[in-house]
């Protein structure tokens, strides 16, 4: 049952191949690295969408659109770079605007600070 529910988590649009398998602590704090938050998402817009708006940035590796257990979008996005540069870039986007509304960038590391 937790593994259908892991299902319906996410909507992912991936530009790169990802390796698969298990990540390390290590691993997930480099990816963390070069992500960020995006808030206040419209929920009809696509993970290409939101991967338009930020490549002006760097190169997005990953779009991730969280949703709800009915597989509706929960109003966030997760962005990944190729590039750790990308996230300064990427936050100077913050409260422009998509589909009419005001997006708030933030670091993905602040983000997991705040949740624990």
């Amino acid at each position: 049952m937790e593994y259908g529910l892991w299902l319906n988590i996410s909507i992912s649009f991936s530009i790169t191949d990802s390796s698969g398998g298990s990540a390390t602590q290590a691993e997930k704090e480099e990816v963390d690295s070069r992500s960020i938050y995006v808030g206040n998402v419209d929920y009809a817009c696509t993970p290409e969408e939101v991967q338009q708006h930020f490549q002006s940035c760097g190169t997005v590796n990953r779009v991730t659109i969280l949703t709800d257990k009915f597989g509706q979008p929960k109003g966030f996005a997760y962005v990944e770079f190729v590039e750790v540069e990308a996230v300064q870039n990427a936050l100077l986007l913050n409260e422009s605007e998509s589909r009419g509304r005001q997006l708030k960038v933030y670091l993905t590391c602040l983000i997991s600070i705040n949740n624990l």
